[in-house]
């Protein structure tokens, strides 16, 4: 039996039930999807870690514990299990780094960041692990906000030369503290990582969204500060802030895409706005930035039409 689902703005035929994605009725299913899940022999060799190695029709990667994964040609992964491996578990790491891998080789720039969709366009929020990336996006769906993607942004440049966001996974990961500021129960979310009682990171579902690219309207770099505010980033700053937030971005030049996410990057950082955003830690202060950001975000949207409308 096969799955039909819909991820990052790509058809994807899946041989495993994938339950976080967005499910395609019959009639929206395509001959050709643009990716094909399937069970079977990864060709990774035994030994092999986390780090991606090259393989004769493409590349892949191996998880002790839970399987290894080969990816070919930006169309298909190969998925093989490990002996007794949590099918959860299996899901995590073909959704995040065999996606993302397959996202390098099609060419299609991976930010790891989160998007929210505020009026029908979409803003970036990057920055490292611990960064606050997820915690902010939960706080947006709080306040009402769209929360597109999580921890992945597929970007892709339009033939208008806007940078575009597509739907990613509609789930939010958050630790047992956010959770309990949130006022929700851990009890009632899995955890991110099952079977590791000492990982206290939840999957907390989303509110569906439309099932298309939104123009990418801004991005914010996250910093810790001890007061929230922002600045703009121009020229090489706002060009090297997008490069270092790559998701994975090692990966780049063994896949061959390095050259070209950089021009993506540069293209971005021409046309789309960069901040740097400070943050506070301290959860109780995040509704009123969200509050704030969002006037600043449609204050941004209010200046490109303006200027559209100048133009013309």
């Amino acid at each position: 039996m096969t799955h039909a689902y819909s991820l990052y703005g790509l058809s994807v035929r899946s041989e495993l039930a994938l339950p976080e994605l967005h499910r395609l009725s019959e009639g929206d299913w395509v001959d050709r999807p643009d990716v094909t899940v399937r069970l079977g022999r990864s060709d990774v060799p035994a030994g092999s870690s986390e780090d991606i190695c090259l393989l004769p029709n493409g590349a892949g990667f191996r998880v002790p514990g839970v399987g290894s994964y080969s990816v070919a040609g930006g169309r298909e992964i190969i998925v093989d299990p490990a002996a007794g491996a949590v099918e959860a578990n299996v899901r995590l790491y073909l959704l995040g780094s065999a996606m993302g891998l397959l996202l390098h080789q099609r060419g299609v720039l991976p930010l790891h960041a989160n998007a929210i969709d505020i009026d029908g366009t979409a803003f970036a929020f990057m920055g490292p692990p611990g960064a606050g990336k997820s915690t902010l996006a939960a706080y947006f769906n709080q306040y009402g906000a769209r929360v597109l993607a999580d921890d992945v942004c597929a970007v892709t440049l339009g033939s208008d030369g806007w940078a575009w966001i597509g739907p990613g996974l509609p789930r939010v990961r958050l630790w047992r503290n956010t959770l309990a500021a949130l006022e929700l129960e851990p009890g009632d979310y899995p955890r991110s990582y099952a079977g590791d009682p000492g990982y206290d990171k939840f999957d907390v579902p989303l509110r569906p969204v439309q099932q298309k690219a939104r123009q990418l309207g801004g991005v914010f770099i996250l910093v810790s500060g001890d007061a929230p505010g922002i600045r703009s980033l121009g020229g090489a700053a706002a060009m090297n802030a997008l490069v270092e937030n790559i998701y994975r971005g090692s990966w780049a030049a063994v896949t061959g895409s390095l050259d070209r996410h950089w021009r993506r990057c540069l293209e971005i950082a021409s046309s789309t706005p960069v901040f740097e955003l400070e943050i506070q830690r301290d959860l109780a202060a995040l509704p009123e930035l969200v509050a704030r950001m969002a006037t600043f975000c449609r204050g941004l949207l209010d200046e490109r039409i303006a200027k559209e409308g100048a133009g013309h």
